[in-house]
């Protein structure tokens, strides 16, 4: 650094790029935008044991800087695209789960309407994801402020229409809308669960038991203790089904396939199934296809077709969508500030040339997210300190000029991961398969109870479940990302509540914990520990001040602890991880600055 601070400076954020914690943190802002989740949500919310598939699919293409222009057809139509392996089919079906992993609405007794919704669904999700524009406010009327009509809405819900979704929910008494899921041509090499000779022949031995039980019932046993047997009969088959004759679970995927008759979507007035208008043939957005509209194929559903329309150099917003995304993890706030709505409903981006400019070079340089990145950081306008000035606030006090790098809050998941790293638990291996997996299929609150979502876990937050309407209570708090809905941009509240977690959580409190036993260890005397805790909590060197006034707090609290406890050992730990628990429930620590 002394010698050449610009090459020492490259030559880190090289090393961070390089590193496998990439993917796992630029593939959570991405989850963020796919609404992923490993749950059905909405009234009956039924487990995606499959979901995390998806989830390593997105961290793993963000480590190979896989191109995005790719990284956008393999997940709308990767089930189409040509594969020179079964491992690469593989990969690409897994990518597919984008469009499955939705919520669905499984107690829908209409099978038409549940097909429109899961249609309308992906809809909105793919084009407010990688066109940053809703379309699916079309599906009752034209767009209100963008130049979308109903029909071309309908002429997307006709590809959408012609694809088979498989995410893998059971058929229940509650659940008429289960699915089957995809057979992988690849075999986990370590499967997800395995039953023993035991377990297995115990689970024959009660579907047996319950289908004996099942056919006395049809006989008069009552119409609940029908519906509730048969929804154990289901439960028991369908984990026998998911294993093979050693116990071994198959490798199951959620994801899609052409429906091998495609279909045209007829205009529903007001959206309201009962009120069909005009046919439409399947197709894309008019306002930016051009004059001349692609013809897609009768035998097909048209989402290959439209996955290479979305990723092509000619579409104008694609490019421009992505290195938005980018600039505004990267900067706090989008060039465009609403990152999903480059319509006119959205707000005006505040750089339009540098917009233009940036997509360029992001498309001639291969879509390459790491280059992207690499150029953002390295550049002055990322550099900034993030020191206040009076007279630039007075003429900037959004920042939109960038004046300063604006100081924010760590979001959930490097808030939970921060204060493991700084106490030396955090697991930096990936777990295998999911919470979610280990449950299996079942209703949340059933075999998923709060307490097994809430384990005590040391692996990064990436990888913990993520289910609509019960998420882990170390993030919940934290505004993290709704899986229900596109994430761009993330709430960022501070109320006491984040504060109070830091200060009375059990798990979190265990952290100051594990940190001040090293510090007791590894330090001599208490100024050298006070020292070394400031700069692993606050990535800083602590100030004279700041060090007399801890080493008056280790003193204080010595004197009043030694009245009741005698060990000194005992009273050294308890005065240091109280102090530690002090920086960890800090504003400093929670924000970055």
């Amino acid at each position: 650094w002394r010698a050449d601070p610009e090459a020492a400076y490259r030559a880190k954020v090289e090393e961070l790029l390089a590193r496998a914690q990439f993917g796992e943190r630029w593939g959570r802002h991405w989850l963020d935008v796919a609404r992923f989740a490993e749950s059905s949500g909405k009234e009956l919310n039924m487990t995606y044991p499959q979901a995390w598939r998806y989830r390593d699919y997105v961290i793993d293409s963000f480590n190979e800087d896989k191109p995005y222009n790719r990284f956008v057809q393999e997940q709308v139509a990767g089930d189409l695209l040509p594969a020179k392996s079964d491992e690469q089919w593989q990969e690409n079906l897994i990518a597919t789960g984008f469009l499955a992993i939705g919520t669905k609405g499984l107690n829908e007794r209409n099978v038409r309407q549940f097909a429109l919704d899961v249609a309308d669904e992906q809809i909105d999700t793919t084009t407010q994801a990688i066109l940053g524009l809703t379309v699916s406010c079309a599906r009752c009327h034209d767009h209100k402020s963008d130049p979308i009509p109903t029909a071309d809405y309908y002429a997307l819900s006709g590809i959408f229409q012609s694809t088979r979704t498989y995410y893998g929910t059971l058929n229940l008494a509650v659940s008429r809308r289960g699915s089957k899921l995809l057979e992988a041509p690849v075999a986990d090499e370590v499967p997800v669960k395995t039953f023993s000779p035991r377990e297995l022949e115990r689970i024959r031995e009660r579907l047996t038991e319950a289908e004996a039980e099942l056919r006395e019932a049809g006989r008069g046993g009552g119409a609940n203790n029908v519906i509730r047997l048969r929804s154990v009969v289901t439960g028991l088959r369908a984990q026998l089904n998911g294993v093979d004759e050693n116990g071994r679970a198959k490798t199951f995927l959620m994801g899609v396939q052409d429906h091998p008759d495609p279909v045209e979507a007829r205009v529903l007035v007001r959206g309201e199934l009962d009120k069909p208008a005009q046919e439409v043939a399947r197709g894309f957005l008019q306002v930016l296809e051009g004059e001349q509209p692609t013809t897609l194929p009768s035998d097909a559903s048209g989402r290959l077709e439209l996955a290479r329309w979305m990723s092509a150099e000619s579409n104008p917003l694609t490019a421009r969508v992505m290195v938005n995304r980018v600039w505004q993890h990267l900067f706090g706030r989008g060039i465009v500030p609403t990152t999903s709505n480059f319509g006119a409903s959205g707000q005006e981006p505040s750089h339009p040339e540098l917009l233009d400019h940036l997509a360029l070079e992001f498309m001639e340089d291969g879509w390459s997210v790491k280059s992207l990145i690499r150029k953002l950081v390295t550049s002055s306008s990322y550099r900034q300190a993030s020191t206040y000035r009076v007279a630039a606030f007075t003429s900037d006090p959004e920042n939109s000029l960038l004046w300063r790098f604006t100081p924010r809050r760590l979001d959930a998941e490097a808030l939970r991961d921060s204060l493991l790293a700084v106490s030396g638990q955090l697991d930096l291996e990936r777990p295998l398969g999911s919470m979610v997996a280990e449950a299996g299929d079942a209703p949340v609150g059933i075999r998923l109870r709060p307490e097994m979502l809430n384990r005590p876990v040391s692996y990064r937050s990436v990888y913990l479940p993520v289910v609509r309407d019960a998420l882990p209570e170390s993030l919940a708090l934290v505004d993290p990302s709704d899986p229900t809905i596109v994430t761009g941009t993330r709430e960022s509240t501070n109320v006491p509540g984040q504060a109070l977690n830091q200060m009375n959580n059990p798990y979190v409190n265990r952290q100051p914990e594990e940190q001040a036993n090293p510090l007791l260890r590894q330090e001599d005397n208490s100024r050298d520990r006070l020292r070394r805790a400031f700069e692993l909590c606050f990535g800083r060197l602590a100030t004279d001040a700041e060090l007399r006034g801890a080493g008056v707090f280790l003193q204080r609290f010595r004197e009043t602890a030694g009245e009741t406890i005698e060990e000194d050992q005992r009273v050294n730990f308890l005065a240091l991880s109280s102090f530690c628990q002090g920086l960890l429930a800090s504003a400093e620590f929670r924000y970055l600055n």
